[in-house]
């Protein structure tokens, strides 16, 4: 979620007049940014359970799963003393329920029926306070939910976030740093506190951690591959409103994955870069928060798949 500051942001095609005055983000031999990519993912079956009988009581059962990722991210101002980015990212996934159980039954159907969205609208902020330590601020809005089209600013979707974070990088070789991250939506408010420690060990060897949300293990083959072993959290919220029969109210579903993974990253050409990942996602306790409290809120535990993604990106 923040890894434009614990790397991105000091690649060389963001700062364009360097100098040795202020700090660079970012080690070297570190896997590259992905500010501009494309990606997709493919997940096994699996089928929600039931929180309270989860060995007796299955909510939906679902086949293969497929999501698209997208994002663009754009430099306003590059200068050694300041960074200024502007993105969006886009995001589609979906269920195909095979079957769905008593309980529930009509927001599974609903959530076979429509895919879900997430377009995410962000301003990234680098500002370096000497050669050794920066500041960095990012700013998000985003829009979540089920609904047809591929973008709703109706503001039952809105989801507002903030991420800063302070980081001292010593040296080429050790970066480290501690943040907050902040965020609002229509289901949950969160505070999660953020620590980025990168270090490289050897020339080949290294360690890139943003705790809790990724942790990784990387080894450089080669100027043009590398591999990384690790782990990475991932939560989204999405408004999932009620068809036109349905029978459930509206309702903000969150999701939270943890996927130990495997990750390979190749160099084609003039920075072009592409990356296959396969791993086993862990899915971890899913909340549905009614939103218009006709009933109790109410949770589900999705089975755990395999994962497997591959996508483009575009680093210098």
């Amino acid at each position: 979620m923040l890894l434009f500051f614990a790397k991105t942001a000091g690649s060389q095609d963001i700062q364009k007049e360097t100098n040795n005055k202020y700090v660079k983000p970012g080690i070297q031999n570190q896997s590259k940014p992905k500010r501009n990519f494309f990606n997709f993912n493919i997940l096994g079956p699996g089928a929600f359970l039931n929180t309270d009988l989860p060995e007796t009581d299955t909510l939906g059962q679902y086949d293969l799963r497929q999501q698209y990722e997208a994002q663009i991210m754009l430099p306003v101002l590059a200068k050694d003393k300041l960074a200024i980015l502007i993105g969006y990212k886009y995001l589609k996934a979906n269920y195909n329920f095979s079957e769905t159980g008593n309980l529930h039954s009509s927001f599974f159907q609903t959530l076979n029926s429509k895919s879900l969205n997430n377009n995410t609208f962000n301003l990234n902020i680098l500002k370096p306070l000497d050669n050794k330590q920066f500041l960095g601020f990012s700013l998000k809005y985003g829009l979540g939910g089920n609904y047809s089209q591929w973008i709703s600013f109706k503001s039952q979707y809105a989801i507002y976030s903030l991420h800063a974070i302070y980081s001292r990088k010593p040296n080429e070789d050790f970066q480290w740093g501690a943040g907050i991250f902040l965020s609002k939506d229509f289901a949950r408010s969160q505070i999660i506190p953020l620590f980025i420690y990168n270090r490289n060990f050897t020339p080949k060897l290294g360690v890139e951690f943003v705790f809790p949300l990724k942790l990784f293990l990387r080894y450089n083959l080669n100027p043009n591959n590398l591999i990384l072993f690790g782990s990475e959290y991932k939560t989204l919220a999405y408004h999932i409103a009620p068809d036109q029969d349905a029978m459930h109210p509206e309702t903000g579903m969150v999701t939270r994955e943890l996927i130990p993974q495997i990750k390979l990253e190749h160099h084609f050409f003039k920075g072009i870069w592409g990356q296959i990942n396969a791993g086993y996602q862990i899915n971890l306790r899913h909340d549905f928060v009614v939103l218009d409290n006709s009933i109790e809120d109410w949770s589900a535990i999705p089975g755990n798949n395999w994962y497997f993604n591959v996508g483009l990106f575009f680093a210098q």
